[in-house]
């Protein structure tokens, strides 16, 4: 490279002179028109950000809204704001359970019952006394749903002082709905949004030069900003002098979200971009002189070929050489490159044997480690069958459900149907269902374009023995197992086991999760672990990372298990 170096230098030397004239020329004529289109683009660049920043906002707003919707339809939470001023404790911990579960899935804070007699109660804190603060927000609450003649729903921000906002304020009436009676308001539900990822978003725009940016009412006073300074703004929808400035209205309120951005932001992106330019011209017009491809293209050409062969190297094609039409160094250096790729190449072949027979021998013990498995929980069912009765017809369907089990198992191959797994299910549930009776139902569901799509033998039946034996049956009262397959996009589809069974803690699941790649620690954490691990580890050494496990769970709510799996194989 140090011969190549030289020869680019002495082009260099030969028409520096001619070349910042160029470059000098072309990039004062372009100057003007980059200038505009560098501010278009910061224009473009500015409303595409603000969109974003709405969007996500509205999209936490939007959940926060339908969880205030679910709860105030909700007959337990309508029962206990009627008796708000002093609830039963049991009502209290079971609204208490519920609102965690709605806190898991968004940004908001707490929920708050008002009533219109000055009771107030908070669900989704560690401050269970009131304070001075929520007396004013409650009064306010209250004021707001009182002069609304009809009673809809009300965002508003919590604020004073010019102090930076944490919180955005949802607050939706409440009614009592009995039959053949007009509904009845019982009070307010009062959500607390958390504004703390806001402003956080806000300060981080600002310090990227991206500009100033707020959030502000109809009036264009401000309601949200990166600092106090920000917050004691007003009329901020009004043109700047000195600067740009864009805004875009909220869909579900009356709110703005306006941008500033200092001109010298814009000039400074101009400038740059016409430094840009003329580096730009100055690499192409370098390029296109004649006179130095003629001088170099003899020298350079075979450097040139061995680094594209490199550059083939790097994106995986090994089985690449280059021509040698000399004995010189550069002929010398070719010859080096055709032995090294021929080495890698036979290293590679023999790496690629060893892989192959050690994948192969994981799937066999994979395999057989799940045919014991299901065995003997079925023996174990129909041993508990004839214990408990004398019914041959019972006996007779579960030992022939048993063999179709046995039949599908042993047959050829990894692989089998979509219908016929779901049959091997089929028969297992049956077994189960004699077993149990009417603690288990059980639902079985797929489209029908599906039903000969080729799939992984086995793999559905430790997560189903899961659902029973982790849910259902630690259920007093029993429940239910669906499993469903349906088409998720044209390359993909999935398949969804869900129970309603005793479900998991958040941290059990996520423990739980966190383990399926660790081998030896799941050897060790029991039953449901090992199911779980076979289905993941098999979904691995088939499809690679085009699959996908997912996994979610709530206590006394139950369990979904979901595997998207490729249409076609490769």
């Amino acid at each position: 490279m140090g011969v190549r170096y030289q020869f680019r230098t002495k082009l260099l030397l030969l028409f520096l002179s001619i070349i910042l004239l160029t470059l000098v020329s072309i990039g004062f004529i372009h100057y003007w028109n980059l200038k505009k289109e560098v501010e278009k683009r910061a224009r473009v660049n500015v409303e595409h950000i603000m969109q974003l920043q709405i969007n996500a906002i509205e999209s936490s707003m939007v959940n926060t809204e339908n969880a205030a919707w679910r709860l105030s339809y909700d007959k337990s939470v309508q029962n206990y704001m009627t008796q708000l001023a002093h609830p039963p404790a049991e009502l209290s911990s079971q609204l208490d359970r519920r609102i965690q579960f709605e806190q898991q899935r968004s940004q908001i804070g707490r929920f708050r019952f008002l009533d219109f007699n000055g009771n107030g109660k908070s669900f989704g804190t560690t401050l269970f006394v009131r304070s001075e603060v929520d007396e004013i927000r409650d009064a306010e609450s209250i004021r707001i749903m009182s002069e609304m003649d009809d009673k809809k729903n009300h965002w508003r921000i919590a604020s004073t002082n010019h102090s930076i906002p944490r919180e955005l304020l949802f607050i939706k009436p409440v009614f009592v709905v009995s039959n053949f009676k007009p509904a009845v308001n019982v009070g307010i539900l009062q959500v607390d949004l958390k504004a703390d990822w806001i402003v956080n978003n806000l300060k981080d725009l600002k310090k990227r030069n991206i500009g100033d940016f707020y959030i502000a009412n109809a009036d264009g006073q401000v309601l949200l900003a990166a600092d106090s300074a920000g917050m004691k703004r007003t009329h901020v929808l009004a043109e700047a002098e000195d600067g740009l400035v864009m805004h875009s209205r909220f869909t579900m309120t009356d709110w703005y979200l306006v941008a500033e951005i200092d001109k010298t932001i814009l000039l400074e992106g101009s400038r740059k971009a016409m430094w840009q330019s003329i580096t730009a011209v100055g690499v192409i017009f370098l390029l296109a002189i004649g006179i130095t491809v003629a001088f170099s293209n003899k020298i350079t050409r075979p450097i040139l070929q061995l680094r594209q062969a490199m550059r083939r190297m790097e994106h995986g094609v090994f089985d690449v050489t280059v021509p040698v039409h000399s004995k010189d160094e550069l002929g010398y250096l070719g010859a080096s490159f055709n032995r090294m790729t021929e080495k890698i190449n036979i290293l590679i072949l023999e790496k690629y044997q060893v892989e192959l027979a050690g994948k192969e021998a994981q799937w066999n013990a994979l395999q057989a480690q799940i045919n014991p498995h299901f065995l003997f929980n079925t023996l174990s069912s129909i041993e508990s069958l004839a214990i408990s009765g004398n019914d041959p017809n019972k006996i007779s369907k579960i030992i022939h459900c048993l063999s179709d089990m046995f039949r599908y198992s042993i047959s050829a191959g990894k692989y089998g149907q979509i219908d016929e797994e779901l049959d091997h299910i089929r028969n297992y549930l049956y077994i189960q269902k004699i077993r149990f009776g009417n603690y288990l139902s059980y639902m079985i569901d797929i489209e029908e374009q599906l039903a000969g799509m080729p799939m992984i033998k086995l793999l559905l039946q430790p997560l189903v023995e899961n659902a029973i034996i982790h849910g259902i049956e630690k259920k007093q009262d029993g429940g239910y197992v669906s499993v469903q397959v349906f088409s998720l996009s044209d390359d993909a589809y999935a398949i969804e086991i869900e129970d309603n069974g005793a479900g998991m803690e958040a941290a059990e699941l996520q423990k739980l999760l966190q383990k399926l790649g660790m081998a030896e620690e799941i050897e060790a954490a029991g039953r449901r672990s090992i199911g779980l691990r076979n289905v993941v580890q098999r979904l691995s050494l088939h499809y690679g990372g085009k699959a996908d496990f997912h996994m979610t769970s709530a206590i006394q709510f139950g369990t979904v298990i979901r595997l998207t799996i490729p249409k076609r194989e490769g």
